[in-house]
């Protein structure tokens, strides 16, 4: 498969269609995007009237719905540099990223080296708006002029907008310039030239509101486009752009791609001075083309199925056309009236450098669709040319086109004036079998983003919708592509489904907030709680279900076997093996320990990585090995040997206490106060003989308390035995400093590398009250903004952090309690970091959870039509109407509150030469780059405040200072230094 070339992803806009799924709709019903322009309508977009009078005026157009329609944000543009780039660059970078984003990737992280391969109309737009300027020299940036509309920049653009290294070309071959570009994508792909390339074609024509006939021209009298129609009379202009996505298929199936059809041949050639003009078509070229197709493909012609044809709707042409084609196809095995010729012109018009690739996609979605849609004018009663003898034939109707043993092929012809001729041949792909997929999570972890709430909402419902319809298997390719084929956005939420929609319980599972992360990834702190939760069952499951969880498990008993009797040994083991309970001190200890490792290994493996750990009790041991104070060996050891010392002490009880320290003042004798968790949150522990007195002192003061899962008193003076022995134990163990910051609970302060080295203190650790609550607070306080995440069972820690005073949302618990699912609970986690920012690796995820790649809801991106105002008026093709979406100038709404009021007048000054150049106005603290400067506009904005301030400006200072409220420092600081100076 290293040889083929497989389609995978496309998209495409014309008259009458916003997507492929519209475009196969208007094709499927014989429907058309013609518009005819009444004279008012013509005169309300600026045509003199003159024109639209006169008698050889034809005021058809097939226009582009919402053709300005640009997200600056999305792709990075400022407004000034928006308005200046030709809407055909803007609708090809929108195309670009459809047609990755349809193939289930995103454009901006795509394995491999890319090529672009695009191709454009000319277009005036720049032209119109240099005319219009040239009077205002300051205002006319030809550079970025240039950029912005010349052709050379298209396929540029395109890789660096994304970081695509492979070749970049921009093609321009008149009408079969995007069919010419898909046949050297395909070249450059089998060459190795890259893995994958982006390739196709747009046509926008701002000008376009019908045309004057001209006698003997290419256009139509009236304004009617009917390929291989006895009343064909001419062609007309059509505006729409089309994208492909290509792939080398054994790359393609490896990656789980949707392989929509495999290019099986392509051709290119020139008619040279085989034709009767320059601007004439030509037999013999076209002939050849079909014929070197069919030869690189390896078929003979009665194979094809579905001919969609150039179809320029003349008389003449359509008559060359079919007479080249024939020659070719009854000389490589053609059959009579075995072919299906179809031309989309007669719906969407002549979409010249995108016509090609349109065709392709037509021939594609009949592939898919296993249907051949009707020749439009048939439809509507126009009578057909004769075909007589011919491979070929016509239709009025939808003909099925059924996938069977062998596969079926299109052929797509396109053909340049001038004689570049293209021909290329797709077809299905032959049975693929794709890698054997691996072991699945129950749940679908749905990750979904947009660029504001608004549109977060719809995609959420969006994705509802199609979760709650799909089957099993595309259940999980939606989750696979939304992890691994999206990008991470601005405004964020999660949703679980379970895996098989025949599953008992909640098909939907979302999150109930949405969320807006900063610029950067939060600090992550790691909860590790002490014996008293129950891990048992959370223990069984993530054994299960997770492939690191079960392996650093299975490494830690392997450790050890060495260090606990066979019996005990048996009954740790069980709680993984079988979720069997027990709250026996040498068991429940070692399994705590080893849960805790195993989903910090799962979240290490998914890149999430902790900023500092704070261990409670026996969870501060586990934090020494998670921070490098002890090894994964050691730290097993200790956690056994600390559990058998105290095993081993006489038996009590805890109880948590809902109770501060002072009025827990006067406890019975045999009790302590063993944990303070927060102001009014405490933990007693008691000897056995001093439980009765505890609970009836508790009783008379009606405080609220519940025992433990415990066996002993822990961090009470019945431990000073075990504290002594174990500190012993150590004494022959490597203890090094934190690489991790790592708390105390013994002080409530980070633990220090001499404190970390000594035995002593982890003697001490295990008998000394736990200060939690004063940790509590010095974690906060180092980290205000972090992620807390309870590793282990329960929620206990999280708490504590919220009685600290940490929000809510800043707290997470792993395995929340009894009655969860302890898997759902881990896979929450995981799409709550990532809601707040956290960098989640999908790929990782996807090493157990991989899919096929499925279609899911795409990117909402805005549709606030863009003119460069020098434009206004000498647009035809755009109805003024479709320009009032646009909102005021964000110059005359500027926004410098916040400001400190002694830099205002130059934040003021700053805000006002940006939004000259850059076309909208800043707030403050926006960024530069992210509101679409360059090194660039740099210069142009430094020159603006040159001729304002009379200092010498750095030209660099934009890109050093970056906000308006930076650059006003900055240049206060030059006042004052020219002063002193001075």
């Amino acid at each position: 498969m290293h040889d083929q070339v497989a389609v995978v992803g496309m998209a495409l806009r014309t008259s009458g269609a916003d997507d492929i799924h519209q475009f196969w709709d208007l094709l499927r019903n014989g429907r058309s995007g013609r518009t005819e322009l009444s004279h008012a309508d013509l005169s309300r977009r600026g045509v003199p009237s003159p024109r639209y009078t006169h008698h050889e005026y034809v005021p058809v157009t097939y226009p582009l719905e919402n053709s300005l329609a640009f997200d600056t944000e999305a792709f990075r543009f400022s407004v000034a540099e928006a308005e200046i780039t030709d809407p055909q660059h803007r609708l090809m970078l929108e195309g670009c990223y459809r047609a990755v984003e349809n193939s289930g990737h995103y454009i901006g992280s795509l394995p491999g080296i890319v090529g672009v391969y695009l191709g454009a109309r000319p277009s005036n737009h720049g032209a119109l708006i240099g005319r219009e300027l040239w009077e205002q020299a300051d205002t006319l940036d030809l550079t970025r002029l240039g950029i912005g509309n010349d052709p050379d920049y298209l396929s540029n653009r395109v890789s660096y907008k994304y970081g695509l290294t492979g070749p970049a070309l921009t093609v321009q071959t008149a009408c079969s310039t995007s069919a010419v570009a898909i046949h050297l994508a395909v070249q450059a792909i089998l060459a190795g030239e890259c893995d994958s390339a982006i390739t196709g074609g747009v046509s926008m024509d701002l000008q376009d509101a019908g045309y004057l006939y001209r006698e003997g021209g290419i256009y139509s009298r009236r304004g009617l486009c009917e390929p291989f129609m006895a009343t064909a009379d001419g062609t007309v202009e059509g505006n729409g752009v089309a994208a492909l996505f290509l792939r080398r298929l054994d790359l393609a199936v490896a990656d789980g791609d949707r392989v929509l059809a495999v290019i099986a041949g392509t051709a290119v050639n020139n008619d040279g001075r085989a034709r009767a003009g320059f601007a004439a078509p030509g037999v013999v070229g076209q002939r050849t083309v079909i014929e070197e197709a069919l030869e690189v493909a390896q078929l003979k012609a009665d194979q094809i199925g579905m001919f969609e044809a150039h179809g320029t709707g003349t008389s003449v042409g359509d008559a060359l056309e079919v007479e080249a084609a024939s020659h070719a196809y009854l000389g490589k095995g053609g059959v009579s009236r075995s072919c299906r010729l179809h031309s989309i012109k007669a719906n969407v018009g002549h979409l010249a450098a995108a016509a090609g690739a349109a065709g392709v996609i037509a021939a594609i979605l009949a592939l898919r669709h296993e249907e051949i849609p009707p020749n439009l004018p048939l439809v509507h009663g126009v009578t057909p040319v004769e075909l007589g003898a011919t491979p070929f034939f016509l239709s009025d109707e939808v003909r099925p086109w059924r996938r069977g043993k062998a596969p079926r092929y299109a052929a797509v012809s396109s053909f340049g004036l001038g004689g570049t001729n293209a021909h290329l041949i797709l077809g299905d792909a032959d049975d693929i079998q794709f890698p054997r997929q691996g072991q699945r999570r129950g749940w679908q972890l749905l990750p979904l983003s947009a660029d504001d709430p608004t549109r977060l909402t719809d995609t959420v419902r969006a994705t509802r919708t199609l979760v709650e319809e799909a089957c099993a298997e595309d259940r999980h390719g939606i989750g696979h592509t939304l992890r691994t084929g999206r990008p991470a956005l601005g405004v964020r939420t999660c949703a679980l489904v379970p895996a098989d929609p025949a599953e008992p319980g909640a098909q939907w599972s979302p999150s109930d907030t949405f969320t807006e992360p900063g610029d950067h990834s939060p600090d992550i702190v790691y909860l590790l709680p002490g014996q008293g939760g129950t891990a048992s069952d959370a223990a069984h499951r993530l054994y299960l279900a997770e492939a690191e969880f079960r392996a650093t498990v299975d490494r830690g008993l392997t450790a050890m076997r060495r260090f606990v009797t066979q019996d005990t040994y048996a009954r740790i083991v069980a709680a993984f093996e079988h979720g069997s309970h027990t709250g026996d001190t040498q068991v429940a200890q070692p399994v705590l320990h080893l849960v805790s490792l195993g989903i910090h290994a799962v979240l290490e493996h998914l890149g999430v990585r902790p900023a500092a750990i704070l261990g409670h009790s026996v969870g501060e041991v586990t934090g020494a090995c998670l921070s490098g104070v002890l090894s994964f060996e050691d730290a097993a050891r200790a956690v056994c040997d600390r559990a058998t010392a105290m095993a081993d002490m006489a038996p009590g009880a805890m109880f948590a206490v809902r109770a501060s320290v002072e009025d827990l003042h006067g406890l019975p004798e045999g009790c302590a106060v063993s944990v303070v968790n927060g102001p009014r949150a405490s933990v007693v522990s008691a000897a056995a003989d001093a439980v009765r007195p505890l609970l009836e002192w508790l009783d008379r003061r009606h405080a609220e308390h519940r025992r433990l899962d415990t066996s002993h008193a822990f961090h009470h003076q019945s431990m000073t035995a075990a504290a002594t022995r174990f500190a012993q134990q150590l004494t022959q163990t490597d203890l090094a400093a934190p690489r991790i910051p790592l708390m105390s609970c013994r002080s409530g302060d980070w633990l220090t590398g001499p404190e970390a080295a000594d035995p002593v203190y982890w003697g001490g650790q295990l008998r000394d009250r736990v200060e939690f609550a004063r940790a509590v607070r010095t974690a906060a306080t180092r980290f205000p903004d972090a992620m807390y995440v309870q590793l282990g069972p329960g929620t206990s820690l999280v708490r504590a952090m919220q009685l600290g005073g940490v929000s809510p949302d800043q707290c997470l618990a792993a395995l929340p309690g009894e009655g969860a699912d302890a898997h759902k609970s881990l896979l929450w986690t995981v799409g709550r970091l990532w809601e707040r920012g956290a960098e989640v690796d999908w790929a990782a995820y996807a090493e157990a959870d991989s899919g096929l790649r499925a279609p899911a809801p795409p990117r909402l991106l805005k549709t606030t039509p863009i003119l460069h105002p020098s434009l206004s008026g000498l647009t035809p093709a755009i109805d003024p109407a479709d320009l009032d979406r646009r909102t005021a100038s964000p110059a005359a709404t500027a926004r410098t509150e916040g400001a400190e009021d002694e830099l205002q007048p130059l934040v003021e000054a700053v805000t006002g030469c940006w939004a000259e150049v850059l076309g909208a106005a800043p707030a403050p603290q926006d960024d530069f780059f992210s509101q679409g400067g360059d090194s660039i506009a740099a210069a142009q904005l430094v020159a603006r405040l040159r001729s304002i301030f009379p200092v010498d400006i750095p030209v660099h200072l934009p890109l050093t200072a970056r906000s308006p409220q930076g650059i006003a420092r900055a240049l206060d600081d030059l006042f004052i230094a020219s002063i002193v100076n001075s």
